[in-house]
């Protein structure tokens, strides 16, 4: 007869094997349940999940064991889509009010998000034998087909109200509205289509071999090409060709095409419309056409206004030949004449004649300064570095202002016309610096630009004047007004810096001198 410990060893087994069976029953309702389930202690964190759980809740929070399921990790939304507190969510509720919580929906947002909705149904699990909490078992159940196939037919609605105010609001515009499929099938045309072609409106199939031929035979393959392109690459396009109206008459016509997909992702083909622009390319054709022509008066006034510069040079070479050759010539005749009374006259006739000698002797020298000045030999003929170191010799031997010179070897003008207007410019700017910058010295510097631009720049350190440095000109002045008009006659332009006690500089420039 069994001992009374033998008897407790054995109600110990046998409590012991009826608690691992109940184990073994539990965690084969874990494994195996078909729904799923979640087994929360009663700080919340989850403890046990089964399968199903474990996939359903993969995309939004996975792993979950060891998270508490009031985590902010969480991202979950009520059915309007709006970010729901962690102490409103079903699970959390009936942990902490011990109450039931049945069959509510909350949506469940993934990292790619994506919402899950799922139905949860959450039970306060009894209390331990001192009275306290043990926490909630949950349940999920997926429900998001069910109601995306419950909101399907207000989907559907939308979508044929979008559709049925999308063709009444192309049917009243005044262009042509169409839609291509991914093959190329114009599936939609508007009204306006079949207007501007001369169709009836039932028999239109928009079919290419349909409107095909109302493309001007030289605009369809460019447009076919950028069509089809579009279509194939998704892209956007923009084309202008000439269609063929109803009344026979070529019209110009921009066709705008944009890619466009369904709301689940799906490439759709293109949508877009086609304006008439046969107005405004028309008046585009005339500006340019005005253009033209004003280019064409403006290369005219161009070469006038270069013919005007060597005819005032040629002018001035005449002039100066004719007081070289005539005025010169019979001066140096008087002055013989007067030596020969000269040595025939009385002793007191002898210094009026004297006299007279000398002026006829300043008036030579004047004619030969004048001669020099109206037509320098070295612009003709020499090197315009020679020409411009000449100019700076007769500043100071004529006029007290000593001019430096820093010429560019590689700076080189060799075309008569630009070098006429450079000097006539260059000596402008000294005879300003003369008048108005109360200064002894100035400086010519000539250099030639990385892009093959002259630039020749006339500078001093007078007075200067109350001008913005590197302002743009039309310079104040008649003499900077005729500098930069004549610089413009031969392409060139021209830029001043001055300011109140700084001097002033002035900068011309050149195109690339070519023949």
């Amino acid at each position: 007869m069994p001992t009374k410990k033998q008897e407790e060893r054995g109600r110990r087994a046998t409590t012991i094997q009826s608690a691992q069976a109940a184990a073994a029953r539990y965690r084969a309702l874990l494994d195996h349940a078909p729904f799923a389930l979640l087994v929360v202690d009663r700080h919340g964190i989850i403890i046990e999940s089964s399968p199903v759980a474990d996939r359903l809740l993969a995309p939004c929070a996975a792993p979950d064991r060891g998270r508490t399921i009031d985590s902010r990790d969480w991202v979950i939304v009520d059915r309007a889509g709006r970010r729901m507190a962690p102490a409103a969510y079903p699970a959390v509720r009936a942990l902490r009010e011990r109450i039931l919580v049945q069959e509510e929906i909350i949506g469940c947002v993934g990292e790619q998000g994506r919402t899950a909705w799922l139905s949860v149904t959450a039970v306060p699990l009894p209390r331990g034998h001192q009275g306290d909490a043990s926490g909630v078992l949950v349940t999920l159940r997926d429900v998001t087909r069910q109601l995306d196939l419950e909101s399907m037919p207000d989907q559907l609605a939308s979508a044929r109200e979008a559709e049925r105010r999308f063709r009444q609001m192309a049917e009243g515009l005044p262009v042509i509205v169409w839609i291509a499929k991914p093959n190329g099938t114009r599936e939609f045309f508007n009204r306006h289509y079949a207007d501007f072609l001369g169709l009836d409106p039932a028999e239109v199939t928009g079919q290419e071999h349909e409107w095909r031929p109302f493309i001007h035979p030289d605009d369809v393959r460019p447009y076919l090409a950028l069509f089809k392109t579009s279509l194939r690459r998704r892209r956007p396009f923009e084309a202008e060709f000439r269609g063929l109206r109803h009344d026979g008459e070529w019209r110009w016509v921009k066709s705008h095409g944009r890619p466009w997909w369904a709301p689940d992702g799906e490439y759709m083909g293109l949508v877009g419309a086609t304006f008439d622009i046969t107005d405004r390319k028309q008046a585009e054709l005339a500006l340019q056409e005005s253009h033209a022509h004003l280019r064409e008066h403006a290369d005219a006034l161009a070469r006038l206004a270069s013919q005007l510069v060597l005819t005032e040079q040629r002018e001035r070479e005449r002039f100066g030949q004719i007081l070289h050759d005539r005025m010169q010539q019979d001066l140096l005749a008087v002055k013989f004449k007067l030596h020969a009374i000269l040595r025939d006259s009385a002793e007191d006739h002898r210094q009026p004649l004297s006299d007279a000698i000398a002026l006829v002797d300043r008036s030579i020298n004047t004619s030969r300064t004048l001669h020099a000045d109206l037509s320098p030999a070295f612009l003709r003929e020499g090197s315009f570095h020679v020409t411009l170191a000449w100019l700076a010799e007769s500043f100071e031997r004529d006029h007290g202002l000593r001019v430096a010179t820093d010429l560019a070897h590689d700076a080189i003008i060799e075309r008569e016309e630009p070098r006429v207007v450079v000097f006539e410019s260059v000596r402008e700017a000294l005879l300003n610096i003369v008048k108005h910058a109360r200064v002894d010295q100035a400086e010519i510097q000539m250099h030639r630009g990385a892009d093959g631009r002259i630039g020749v720049c006339v500078s001093d350190q007078g007075v200067g004047f109350a001008r913005a440095p590197d302002h743009a000109p039309g310079p104040s002045g008649n003499g900077l007004r005729m500098i930069e008009e004549r610089l413009g006659l031969v392409g060139g332009a021209l830029r001043v810096e001055s300011r109140p006690g700084a001097g002033t500089r002035v900068h011309m420039s050149l195109p690339p001198q070519t023949d």
